[in-house]
C-alpha cells in the first residue's frame, strides 16, 4: 500500500485497485470521491510535490499524474526520450523533481516538472536499487540489493553513480526509505517488520519503530513529513500515522556536537540497556486505516507512548515538554563528554 500527504489530504493506493484513496490529514475520515484512473493497474507507488500540486502514481508500465483535487489525470511518463525500457517501481519528489526507481533497466531516473529526463543515475554492477531520494547534499540515497554479496544496502551514490558510504547491518528486504532535512535515513526494514532511522553518515543505526508498534504488520511504503515531523507508513492493508517529536531537536544536537560520535554506540548500548529510545522521547502511533473492501475503511484510532504513558489523540506536545526533553539530552550529552574526558 503506497501514501503520501500533499496539504491535509492523505493519498493511498492499494494492490489491483484502480483508484486513489483520499483521507483527512486531521480527522482520518475518508473523503469522497475517489480518483478514478482508468487504465490503471498494480499501483507500486505514490507520491505528492507541493510545488506543482500534483500528485503521482508508479504503474508497471508508467508513471500517472493528476492534480490535488483528482483532476487531469494522465499518462504522464511512459516510454523516456532516450527511447530505452521503462518500467517504474517505487517514486519520491525533491523540490519540483520526480525520482524514479526502475527494475527494468535498474537505473534511477530524474525528471523535472515538464516530465523532461534530467539525467539517469546506474549503480555499480551487481546492486539493484529498490527505491532512491535525494539527499539535502544533492547525492542520492538508494536502497538496494547486492547481488554479489548476497545482502541488502542503504547507499549514498553521486550522480554519476560512485558510491560514497553505505550501510548493510542486519537488513532483510528493505523496501523504501525516507530523509529528513538533515539527511538522517527512514529505512522500511520490511522482513524484519521496523522502521530504522540511520544518521547522514550511514553509521548509526537505532530501531524507532518496532514490529508491536507496527502491529506485526510488514512497512512497504513511508512518506516522512518535514513540516510535522509525522511519518506515514504503509503495509500490505493499512497506514499508520506516527509522530517522531524528538527526531529534529535531538538530530541537531548530534550535528552540533553535544554527543560526541565516537562514543554514539556506547550512548545506544546504554539506553538499550534502559529501553530509553535516543531519537525520540514519546512516539504516537495515531490511526490506522485498514481497508475491509474496495470501498469500506475502518479507523482504530489509538495512541502509544513509548515511555509508558498515554495521550489522547488530539493532544499535542507542549513547549515545556519539548524544553524538558533538550534539557534532558542536553544532561545526558554533557555526562558522556565527562565520561570522555576520564576515559581520555
Amino acid at each position: 500500500m503506497g501514501v503520501t500527504q500533499l496539504d491535509d489530504v492523505v493519498y493511498v493506493v492499494c494492490d489491483k485497485c484502480s483508484a486513489v484513496r483520499k483521507y483527512s490529514a486531521t480527522t482520518h475520515e475518508r473523503l469522497m470521491p475517489d480518483i478514478d484512473v482508468p487504465g490503471l493497474r498494480d499501483p507500486k507507488d505514490i507520491t505528492a510535490c507541493e510545488q506543482t500540486s500534483c500528485v503521482y502514481v508508479a504503474s508497471s508500465e508508467c508513471v500517472w499524474r493528476m492534480s490535488s483535487e483528482g483532476r487531469d489525470v494522465a499518462r504522464w511518463l511512459t516510454t523516456p526520450q532516450s527511447g530505452r525500457q521503462f518500467s517504474p517501481h517505487t517514486l519520491s519528489v525533491t523540490a519540483s523533481r520526480l525520482l524514479v526507481t526502475s527494475y527494468a533497466p535498474n537505473e534511477l531516473m530524474l525528471f523535472d516538472r515538464d516530465g523532461v529526463e534530467i539525467r539517469r543515475v546506474s549503480l555499480p554492477e551487481g546492486k539493484a536499487p529498490y527505491h532512491g531520494v535525494e539527499s539535502p547534499t544533492g547525492a542520492f540515497v538508494v536502497v538496494h540489493s547486492d547481488t554479489q554479496l548476497k545482502q541488502w544496502q542503504v547507499s549514498e551514490v553521486t550522480t554519476d553513480g560512485r558510491v560514497l558510504r553505505q550501510f548493510s547491518e542486519s537488513l532483510s528486504w528493505p523496501d523504501h526509505i525516507a530523509v529528513d532535512s538533515l539527511g538522517n535515513v527512514f529505512v522500511a526494514d520490511t522482513g524484519n517488520r521496523q522502521i530504522l532511522l540511520l544518521d547522514a553518515q550511514l553509521v548509526v543505526c537505532h530501531v524507532i519503530i518496532d514490529e508491536h508498534l507496527l502491529n506485526k504488520q510488514e512497512p512497504r511504503r513511508l512518506c516522512y513529513l518535514k513540516h510535522s515531523g509525522q511519518l506515514l507508513v504503509g503495509s500490505g492493508n493499512s497506514v499508520a500515522t506516527f509522530d517522531l517529536l524528538q527526531v529534529s531537536q535531538v538530530s541537531q544536537l548530534i550535528t552540533h556536537g553535544i554527543f560526541q560520535k565516537n562514543y554514539l554506540q556506547i550512548w545506544f548500548r546504554l539506553l538499550d540497556i534502559f529501553a530509553i529510545p535516543l531519537y525520540h522521547l514519546r512516539l504516537h502511533r495515531q490511526h490506522m486505516m485498514q481497508p475491509i473492501a474496495a470501498d469500506k475503511v475502518t479507523f482504530q484510532g489509538f495512541s502509544e507512548c513509548l515511555l509508558g504513558t498515554t495521550t489522547s489523540l488530539a493532544e499535542t506536545t507542549c513547549p515545556v515538554e519539548m524544553l524538558l526533553s533538550v534539557v534532558y539530552f542536553t544532561v545526558i550529552g554533557t555526562g558522556m563528554g565527562w565520561v570522555q574526558k576520564l576515559l581520555s
